[in-house]
């Protein structure tokens, strides 16, 4: 399923907890994102509730970023509005 949801366009992943204070200003800057760049998909993925999905994860928030299927870039920690916008436009 997880595959199914990165496997075309530009895709960006983002492993939070609702806990996390770094991962909610992370959160609002991808809701900017989306709303800038509608063609890109967000995936947010709760790795306490998806555990098997986020294993791997040490630190939170990461986003990891897709482009048709192949992850090209990994984030760790509350990355910038400009630094995700230069990520899909380049």
């Amino acid at each position: 399923l997880f595959r199914s949801y990165t496997s075309s366009g530009i895709v960006i992943v983002d492993f939070y907890a609702h806990w996390c204070g770094p991962c909610k200003v992370l959160g609002k800057t991808l809701v900017d994102i989306a709303r800038q760049f509608p063609q890109v998909t967000i995936v947010k993925v709760d790795v306490d509730k998806l555990g098997n999905i986020a294993s791997g994860i040490r630190s939170i928030p990461v986003l990891r970023i897709f482009k048709d299927g192949q992850q090209v870039q990994e984030k760790v920690g509350n990355i910038g509005k400009s630094a995700l916008e230069s990520i899909i436009n380049g």
